[in-house]
């Protein structure tokens, strides 16, 4: 399951206010950089893989894993980096991943 950009506990929906809150296969690279860059996070510097209590930096490894087909063991290799190195990765792989079908 992939959860709200904005609000991790809610499942990711068109019908969610918030156009900042979803990932659309129409969206520009520029709107999804945006969207990811201000996806809800949390304060502890370093990504692990924790669903109950970091579920923002969790919900875009989900993310991640679903798109590259690995699994969130490679959160391993995202360790000691930063959440906004996953957000950059994130990103690239999202706009390749869109670009054929837009």
């Amino acid at each position: 399951k992939i959860f709200n950009l904005r609000n991790p506990s809610q499942k990711m929906s068109k019908s969610s206010p918030s156009v900042q809150s979803r990932i659309l296969i129409t969206d520009s690279p520029q709107e999804i950089q945006s969207k990811i860059t201000l996806a809800v996070t949390d304060s502890i510097k370093f990504v692990t893989y924790n669903p109950i209590n970091r579920p923002g930096i969790s919900n875009l490894l989900d993310i991640y894993c679903s798109i590259t087909g690995e699994e969130e063991s490679l959160s391993k290799s995202f360790e000691w980096r930063m959440a906004n190195e996953l957000k950059s990765q994130l990103v690239e792989v999202l706009v390749e991943e869109l670009r054929p079908i837009q």
